[in-house]
């Protein structure tokens, strides 16, 4: 009998700024060993602390049993039209990556970006397409040859312009392993199939790649970031065909993240094939 996985779990803090004493209480009070920083939110950018208030923060974390990992702001992408504005995102990641490590962290979450096309009524391109414009083209493949310039683990969510080939290219391109992906479970639930298929088959295919988990649910109508059980999302079914062999982060992306309670862990814990590591001195 194959052993059953204990997977490390816990929350993003994003929309709501409580005082760090409270945010480290209630991780313990939930019983979580996961904190996820959005840096997208000026509280949390790099450049709000020194080097003596991030080995405090480093000391915080670990005295506290949590692993920490980081989301880049939405504003950072691959999929850009100019190779400036690629440039400015290797840029902006090499700082952020550099905070990461003061932390501690084990990787950044990254959104591709969104390829714009101006030629619709929206604004935006069908994921479908089969290729952006070469200039999109251009500064992504510039972006890929440059990415492992930032030397700490990046990780690829399902968020923006996801369009499966481009990302293949970016676990195709020869990149070290430290490329991985974010699979953000509520995202998926929005898409329709066959789209949904092909983005879920390409988690399947780089299960071994997937550093982070986002859960969190909605109605299939709009991202909604709402807890575990209050909208429609297969959990069960979609953690049953990924099969994952080694642990990821699970971060419940819920926002506020003040709306979890102890239920949501325990219908999530009884949809997934495998157990909630519960951070000592938690809930049990």
């Amino acid at each position: 009998m194959a052993p059953v996985h204990s997977f490390p779990f816990g929350v993003q803090i994003s929309t709501e700024l409580p005082p760090l004493e409270k945010i480290l209480e209630d991780l313990q009070h939930l019983g979580c060993s996961v904190l996820e920083l959005h840096t997208g939110v000026p509280r949390f950018h790099p450049d709000h602390f020194s080097k003596s208030q991030r080995r405090v923060l480093r000391q915080l974390f670990a005295d506290a049993g949590l692993h920490v990992t980081l989301h880049a702001p939405e504003s950072l992408a691959l999929l850009l039209p100019f190779r400036e504005q690629v440039q400015g995102t290797l840029g902006a990641l090499q700082h952020l990556a550099q905070f990461a490590e003061d932390l501690g962290a084990a990787t950044i979450t990254l959104h591709i970006g969104r390829y714009t096309f101006l030629g619709s009524s929206d604004g935006t391109a069908p994921m479908e397409m089969l290729e952006p414009h070469d200039a999109y083209r251009e500064a992504f493949l510039y972006g890929l040859d440059h990415l492992d310039s930032i030397g700490f683990p990046i990780s690829i969510e399902n968020a923006g312009s996801f369009h499966v080939p481009w990302v293949l290219a970016i676990l195709e391109h020869g990149l070290p392993d430290t490329v991985g992906l974010t699979l953000d479970i509520g995202h998926l639930h929005l898409l329709q199939p066959p789209l949904r298929d092909r983005v879920f088959a390409l988690f399947e295919r780089f299960s071994d790649r997937i550093q982070v988990v986002h859960l969190h649910d909605n109605d299939g109508t709009h991202d909604q970031h709402l807890p575990p059980g209050e909208g429609t999302v297969p959990f069960a079914s979609i953690f049953r065909n990924l099969a994952l062999s080694s642990p990821p982060l699970l971060v419940l992306e819920v926002r506020p993240y003040t709306q979890i309670r102890p239920r949501h862990l325990d219908f999530l814990a009884r949809q997934l094939p495998y157990n909630l590591a519960t951070n000592q001195g938690g809930r049990s």
